[in-house]
Protein backbone atom coordinates (compact mmCIF):
# COMPACT_ATOMS: atom_id res chain seq x y z
CA UNK A 1 0.00 0.00 0.00
CA UNK A 2 1.59 3.56 -0.98
CA UNK A 3 1.57 6.50 1.73
CA UNK A 4 0.83 9.79 -0.08
CA UNK A 5 1.90 13.29 2.19
CA UNK A 6 0.97 16.38 1.04
CA UNK A 7 2.10 19.50 2.51
CA UNK A 8 0.34 22.75 2.19
CA UNK A 9 2.83 25.17 3.65
CA UNK A 10 0.00 27.97 2.97
CA UNK A 11 -2.10 25.84 5.28
CA UNK A 12 -2.29 25.71 9.25
CA UNK A 13 -3.91 22.84 11.11
CA UNK A 14 -1.80 21.60 13.56
CA UNK A 15 0.13 24.24 16.01
CA UNK A 16 3.65 22.97 16.89
CA UNK A 17 4.50 23.05 20.90
CA UNK A 18 8.64 22.64 20.00
CA UNK A 19 10.89 19.82 19.76
CA UNK A 20 13.19 17.92 22.44
CA UNK A 21 14.01 15.24 24.08
CA UNK A 22 14.13 13.28 27.26
CA UNK A 23 16.39 14.35 29.90
CA UNK A 24 17.96 11.79 32.31
CA UNK A 25 20.03 11.10 34.94
CA UNK A 26 22.86 10.09 32.70
CA UNK A 27 22.19 12.77 30.30
CA UNK A 28 22.46 15.25 32.98
CA UNK A 29 25.22 13.62 34.20
CA UNK A 30 27.17 14.14 30.60
CA UNK A 31 26.28 17.68 29.96
CA UNK A 32 26.95 18.51 34.09
CA UNK A 33 30.24 17.16 33.60
CA UNK A 34 31.59 18.52 31.04
CA UNK A 35 34.54 21.15 30.63
CA UNK A 36 32.13 22.81 27.81
CA UNK A 37 29.06 22.70 30.09
CA UNK A 38 27.80 26.08 28.97
CA UNK A 39 28.71 25.19 25.07
CA UNK A 40 26.72 22.22 25.04
CA UNK A 41 23.40 24.05 26.71
CA UNK A 42 23.81 26.41 24.14
CA UNK A 43 24.02 24.14 21.26
CA UNK A 44 20.80 22.47 22.98
CA UNK A 45 18.39 25.36 23.99
CA UNK A 46 19.52 28.22 22.05
CA UNK A 47 16.94 29.08 19.10
CA UNK A 48 18.20 28.11 15.89
CA UNK A 49 18.49 31.90 15.15
CA UNK A 50 20.98 32.30 17.95
CA UNK A 51 23.58 28.99 16.90
CA UNK A 52 21.22 26.38 19.14
CA UNK A 53 19.28 23.39 17.68
CA UNK A 54 16.46 24.77 19.15
CA UNK A 55 15.49 22.15 21.90
CA UNK A 56 12.10 23.71 23.52
CA UNK A 57 10.44 20.89 25.32
CA UNK A 58 11.91 18.72 27.91
CA UNK A 59 10.41 15.38 28.82
CA UNK A 60 11.75 14.36 32.44
CA UNK A 61 11.04 10.58 33.71
CA UNK A 62 9.67 10.28 36.82
CA UNK A 63 11.79 7.45 39.16
CA UNK A 64 14.12 5.61 37.06
CA UNK A 65 14.75 5.09 33.40
CA UNK A 66 17.11 2.66 32.08
CA UNK A 67 19.54 5.75 32.07
CA UNK A 68 19.63 6.07 35.74
CA UNK A 69 22.98 6.01 37.22
CA UNK A 70 23.92 3.69 40.02
CA UNK A 71 22.16 1.62 40.51
CA UNK A 72 20.71 1.28 36.62
CA UNK A 73 16.50 1.42 36.57
CA UNK A 74 16.90 0.46 40.10
CA UNK A 75 15.18 3.18 42.14
CA UNK A 76 11.94 5.26 42.70
CA UNK A 77 10.44 7.83 44.67
CA UNK A 78 9.41 6.02 47.19
CA UNK A 79 10.80 2.63 47.83
CA UNK A 80 8.32 1.40 50.28
CA UNK A 81 4.62 2.17 51.35
CA UNK A 82 6.24 2.97 54.49
CA UNK A 83 8.90 5.68 53.06
CA UNK A 84 7.65 9.07 52.44
CA UNK A 85 8.12 10.57 48.80
CA UNK A 86 11.72 11.87 48.15
CA UNK A 87 12.99 13.76 45.26
CA UNK A 88 16.58 14.05 46.51
CA UNK A 89 18.31 11.85 44.18
CA UNK A 90 17.52 14.46 41.55
CA UNK A 91 18.70 17.19 43.39
CA UNK A 92 22.34 16.45 42.60
CA UNK A 93 22.14 16.24 39.14
CA UNK A 94 18.85 16.75 37.12
CA UNK A 95 17.56 19.34 38.77
CA UNK A 96 20.74 21.39 38.79
CA UNK A 97 20.56 20.56 34.66
CA UNK A 98 17.68 21.47 33.97
CA UNK A 99 17.57 25.17 35.57
CA UNK A 100 21.00 25.66 33.66
CA UNK A 101 18.79 25.11 30.47
CA UNK A 102 16.39 27.26 31.23
CA UNK A 103 18.30 30.15 31.91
Amino acid sequence: REVVVTVLPGEARQRLLGFGGSMTEASAAVIMGSPRREQVLDDLFLPPAAGGAGVSVVRVPIGASDFALEPPGAYSYRDSEAAPFDASRDEALLVPCLQAAKR
